[in-house]
């Protein structure tokens, strides 16, 4: 499995995404490519918070669902997987189309996942469109994993896992990428195996 290291914010300075390293979210999934979208996604730390970056570059971007409860992955959409504690098997899942509308859960797979209403907790995605794309940034804080992985802390060494992909369901050419290659068979991005190794530097 491929691994990230994320890098540290240094203290009393502005977040600055030009210095963070990208990872690309280009491993085709269940033979659904679709020509001219690419993606990737930065991730960097401080004490409190976990700040998340996805980007991608397509020329159709969709974005039609608005309800707090409606399904981004029919739209375009960017999402991040993330399990907190190594060996716990339980992860977030943030799936966010280009109208900030995010769909926050927390499972060890799609039966069990439960899904969190977006006003608790909260987790504020903000989005910006560009001239060949869209991205989204928010900042998981560490309040939010805290509440269910109490012992988790922000500190370096720590090892986490994760996977990011890109969607889009409804999309002219329905595509799915991961970061890390799926292995599972059926169409699902809820598979843990699959993940790879995130590591605070």
């Amino acid at each position: 499995m491929k691994q990230y290291i994320i890098p540290q914010k240094p203290a009393g300075e502005s977040l600055d995404w030009s210095r963070i390293p990208a990872l690309s979210i280009s491993e085709v999934a269940w033979n659904k490519p679709a020509e001219g979208i690419e993606a990737w996604a930065q991730l960097c730390y401080d004490s409190e918070n976990l700040y998340v970056k996805l980007s991608a570059k397509e020329a159709h971007v969709i974005s039609n669902r608005t309800e707090p409860l409606d399904f981004p992955n029919f739209d375009s959409c960017l999402e991040f997987f993330l399990s907190p504690v190594d060996g716990d098997g339980r992860y977030f899942n943030f799936e966010c189309n280009p109208n900030a509308l995010i769909f926050q859960g927390l499972g060890h797979n799609v039966q069990d996942l439960v899904r969190f209403i977006p006003l608790f907790p909260n987790i504020h995605p903000e989005v910006a469109r560009t001239e060949d794309g869209w991205f989204v940034t928010y900042a998981i804080t560490l309040a939010y994993i805290t509440e269910f992985f109490p012992g988790f802390r922000f500190c370096s060494g720590t090892v986490m896992h994760g996977n990011f992909y890109k969607c889009g369901d409804d999309c002219p050419v329905p595509h799915y990428y991961s970061w890390n290659p799926m292995t599972i068979e059926t169409p699902c991005f809820h598979y843990p195996p699959d993940f790879g190794t995130l590591v605070l530097a």
